[in-house]
């Protein structure tokens, strides 16, 4: 307990790891508040869009609310199903959840009271609100995907395929919806009659998406990508490849579709035409594709082991990234300016636009499957099988964080302010690290398969296969009012004496705790 104490103080005066890391040995820092548990395995999580709430949907056929700050169950409703998929409205008043149960439903987030039952004859796959959360989509195993009333449960439209419904969604507007199926088309239809607008059809699809301004759709799957405009379901553009297509984009400004294929091309094309502007040719099949941020290049990555940089308007290659394994992630900075590419040769690279080389080479002992960005375009992690995070500056390409963990990571997160990160691992603990030191912050006993900050950064959310979820508390002033919380008293005076000496007057360490009074001096007669 002195031990912690001096902890505290210590933080008080000049915040340092050692401090910290000594709360942390004493089980008074870094401790959740709230551990939020289901009766079995934790399915899924989100956060309200405020952050002060918590929707968790289990095995155990329950969605639960609670609060962040507290772990308080705010309310529990209850599916005679796992619950496959929850959600908050984008005002946060409501949840909606999704189970095995047929049914999808709409609840108070507040009170658990169930506001609508929307019912489907077979499990449901995946829900959503619409952006202006008065309605909701639910996909099923029964063929068909269904607009409800968000506060009636009222079927508004029944949209039919010919198998299940793995994935819907809202168009920006809120007017259209998409449904995708395994029975090869993606559809658009009009969300408030149910009305099919485009049929999409391919042997196979393997991904669709809206333009940036919710008008138009691209999809791509057996060979081919296709257009369609979301008004009236008219094909709009048609481009083929020779081999599968594996992803399509829009560029920013939605006039270009950029495809990837197995044919070991990415091209470009006009959206509207189906026109090709570039065709760039790797030499084995391109994994992936993305636009600059202002839409000028593209990035692709491939089976070649190559990350390559074209000009989207020629499709003059402008850079060459080499690997020595596939490239199987590749992203840009906010900013436009980096490149980074993850790859199975056990490296995260980070190359720059302006000078086409490479920067920063970032290895891994084992491959690399995730890469990103922070926020503010300083750093980049990467993640792999190697147990390990490591935060790479962009500046420099200097590593200034490797956070090791006993078993594979499988989440990390940036902070809102990209200064610190947090890693998950099956070793059983959530770490958050400095960015810019690697300095340990915090340690978090949770076999944590996800984790993520809070949207104001304060707090940690990990989820686990033991069937909880749990928030935590990391900061600094967090961590010394955690430790406040449960000390039963502060220093004595000749603790004080012992172990600080006059550098500073006798004083309160806790300051909601009561310190020792003036002794009274002795009267000599």
């Amino acid at each position: 307990m002195v031990a912690a104490l001096l902890a505290v103080q210590s933080l008080k005066i000049f915040p340092t790891s050692e401090g910290s890391q000594v709360l942390l040995n004493d089980n008074f820092a870094a401790q959740p508040i709230a551990r939020m548990t289901h009766d079995g395995w934790v399915v899924s999580v989100a956060l309200s869009p405020d952050g002060r709430y918590v929707v968790s949907g289990g095995d155990d056929g329950t969605a639960r609310v609670w609060e962040a700050g507290t772990g308080k169950e705010v309310s529990r409703m209850t599916h005679e199903g796992t619950i496959e998929s929850v959600a908050f409205s984008p005002d946060g008043k409501y949840v909606i959840s999704g189970s095995q149960d047929g049914t999808a439903r709409v609840w108070e987030a507040d009170t658990g009271k169930e506001v609508a039952r929307m019912t489907h004859e077979y499990l449901v796959h995946s829900v959503a609100f619409s952006p202006d959360g008065k309605f909701v989509i639910s996909g099923s195993e029964d063929h068909t995907a269904r607009v409800w009333e968000a506060g009636s449960g009222k079927e508004v439209a029944r949209m039919t395929h010919e198998h299940s419904v793995t994935s819907v969604a809202f168009s920006p507007n809120g007017r259209y919806v998409i449904s995708g199926s395994q029975d090869g088309t993606a559809r658009i239809w009009e969300a408030d009659t149910g009305k099919e607008i485009a049929r999409m059809t391919h042997k196979y699809v393997t991904s669709v998406a809206f333009s940036p301004d919710g008008r138009y759709v691209v999809s791509g799957g057996d060979g081919t990508v296709r257009v369609w405009e979301a008004g009236n379901g008219k094909e709009v553009a048609r481009m083929v490849h020779d081999d599968s297509v594996y992803s399509v984009a829009f560029s920013p400004d939605g006039k270009f579709v950029v495809s990837g294929s197995d044919d070991n091309t990415a091209r470009v094309s006009e959206a509207m035409t189906g026109k090709e502007v570039a065709r760039m040719t790797h030499e084995y099949g391109v994994t992936s594709v993305a636009f600059s941020p202002d839409g000028r290049y593209v990035v692709s990555g491939s089976e070649d082991d190559t990350a390559r940089m074209w000009k989207a308007s020629t499709g003059e290659e402008v850079a060459r990234m080499t690997h020595e394994g596939t490239v199987e992630s590749v992203a840009f900075s906010p900013d436009g300016r980096y490149v980074v590419s993850g790859s199975w040769d056990n490296t995260a690279r980070l190359w720059e636009r302006s000078i086409r080389r490479e920067v920063a080479h970032m290895p891994h002992d084992g491959e690399v499957n995730f890469v990103a960005f922070s926020p503010d375009r300083k750093f980049v992690v990467s993640v792999s099988w190697d147990h390990t995070a490591h935060v790479w500056e962009v500046s420099t390409g200097k590593e200034v964080a490797c956070m090791t963990h006993d078993c594979s990571v499988h989440s990390v997160d940036f902070s809102p302010d990209g200064k610190f990160v947090v890693s998950g691992s099956s070793d059983g603990t959530a770490l958050v690290w400095e960015a810019e030191s690697g300095v340990e912050i915090a340690r978090m006993i949770h076999d944590a398969v996800s984790v993520a900050f809070s949207p104001d950064g304060k707090f940690v959310v990990s989820g686990s296969w033991d069937g909880t979820i749990r928030v935590w508390t990391w900061q600094t002033g967090d961590l010394i009012a955690n430790a406040c919380n449960v000390m039963p008293r502060n220093l004595t005076r000749v603790e004080w004496e012992k172990y600080i000496g006059d550098t500073l007057p006798y004083q309160a360490v806790c300051p909601n705790l009561p310190i020792e009074s003036e002794p009274t001096p002795t009267v000599t007669p």
